[in-house]
């Protein structure tokens, strides 16, 4: 039988087209838009999203004395450099002597923006269980948030968990999701940064020419997809989830392969090395696991059993 393949970059319009050409007839390729537009189907659904939800936008938010207030970028006028915002100025892991010689300075909004009015407004569930952990968290007055604590969600994100828990949930056949990506089991105040030919540099010195990225909230992407219906599994680690799913064991195999050079077997070892050890890719980065309602969680291969809840 054939596979049909549908790859999603979400907000970005594709034509749909297969390989012309091929004797072997290979099945053809179709580009979403929206995971929205992925129809019901009467055969099993296999989401992967490798390093797929960093790429989404975020947005930062300080607890000031008149309640939430959102990071935004502004022109770093020469006549502003006087009144910086302490709290906003230093993000990024950056001094205010480092941002003064930049075109643009972070600052917090005078007012709440439409982001603050829509977010903290009571009406996202996610959002309002992630305000709830951190004022648990805090305990540092009665409300149990404090002036300049911070927050930093990405609600495209949350929508396409949701989305992915929909797909699962309403695929008759049934159906799984894996979710690979760098980041945390809870939600940070500012993981924002910048790439520039492999090279960390700050956010706002390269616009337009850096890779931006930031780090995936696991928990709060699980409550998401859980909320459009799927089963959120364990949260393991890349390392974790690959020694399980037996990567020692194949690397093996293939080491032992007669056709297996000296070579070859080092560079076998050393991928595997990156990937599952800890001080490398193998803790950083976590595996999300979601399925169907109609699949039994405890069939589902490569995550920690005692963890599950």
């Amino acid at each position: 039988e054939t596979m049909d393949t549908r790859f999603v970059r979400d907000g970005v319009k594709y034509p749909s087209y297969g390989v012309e050409g091929d004797a072997t007839k290979p099945p053809e390729i179709t580009w979403h838009s929206f995971f929205s537009q992925i129809k019901a189907q009467d055969v099993p659904v296999l989401i992967i999203g490798q390093e797929f939800l960093d790429a989404f936008p975020v947005h930062q938010f300080v607890y000031t004395k008149n309640g939430w207030r959102e990071k935004l970028v502004d022109i770093n006028r020469p006549s502003l450099s006087s009144q910086p915002n302490p709290k906003a100025e230093t993000s990024n892991n950056s001094s205010q002597s480092e941002q003064s010689d930049l075109l643009f300075r972070l600052v917090l909004s005078p007012v709440p923006t439409p982001a603050v009015k829509s977010l903290f407004g009571g009406q996202n569930q996610v959002i309002n269980e992630t305000i709830q952990s951190l004022r648990t968290n805090a305990n540092e007055s009665s409300s149990g948030l404090k002036v300049g604590d911070g927050l930093e969600i990405s609600p495209l994100t949350l929508a396409v968990c949701e989305d992915i828990g929909r797909v699962l949930a309403g695929n008759p056949a049934g159906g799984a999701a894996l979710l690979v990506d760098y980041g945390e089991d809870f939600t940070q105040e500012d993981s924002l940064r910048a790439f520039r030919k492999h090279q960390q540099v700050h956010i706002l010195s390269q616009v337009g020419k850096a890779d931006l990225t930031a780090d995936v909230d696991f928990a709060a992407c699980a409550k998401a997809a859980k909320g459009g219906g799927a089963v959120s599994l364990p949260l393991t680690t890349q390392g974790g989830f690959l020694m399980s799913m037996g990567i020692l064991e194949r690397v093996q195999q293939l080491i032992d392969l007669p056709s297996t050079s000296d070579e070859q077997a080092e560079a076998l070892f050393q991928s595997m090395k990156r990937l599952v050890d800890p001080q490398e890719m193998g803790r950083k980065y976590k595996v999300l696991g979601l399925c169907s309602p109609q699949v039994d969680p405890l069939q589902v291969p490569g995550f920690h059993r005692d963890s599950q809840q």
